[in-house]
């Protein structure tokens, strides 16, 4: 049975950087993601969007909103979020910090 979890306040999602040029990147991090990836299950587990790294303190999150039908135009999202417009052109600027909501489950590449 698989249960959604509510990331609690102040923690957020970890941004997982693996170039190690990248201004993001944690040697520590990369280790311990490493230790956890290799465990075949657990991988399998983090591309399903069932596993996720979460750090205490200051951060971001991202959500994808599926909309289905409604206009766009018409929605807002809830207090404290901000709507980003994310498109094929834009998406590689944002990936560093978002890459994590592909395996969310509402993500569909075919709608982009």
């Amino acid at each position: 049975k698989t249960v959604d979890y509510i990331i609690p306040d102040g923690w957020h999602r970890a941004i997982i950087c693996e170039e190690e040029d990248e201004e993001d990147f944690d040697p520590w991090f990369s280790f311990i993601q490493g230790l956890a990836f290799g465990v075949d299950d657990y991988f399998t587990a983090y591309d399903e969007g069932l596993l996720t790294f979460i750090c205490v303190g200051p951060g971001e999150d991202w959500r994808l909103v599926d909309l289905g039908e409604k206009n766009p135009e018409e929605w807002t999202p809830e207090e404290g979020w901000m709507h980003v417009e994310l498109h094929v052109d834009n998406m590689m600027d944002f990936m560093p910090r978002m890459g994590y909501i592909f395996t969310d489950g509402v993500f569909d590449l075919g709608r982009v």
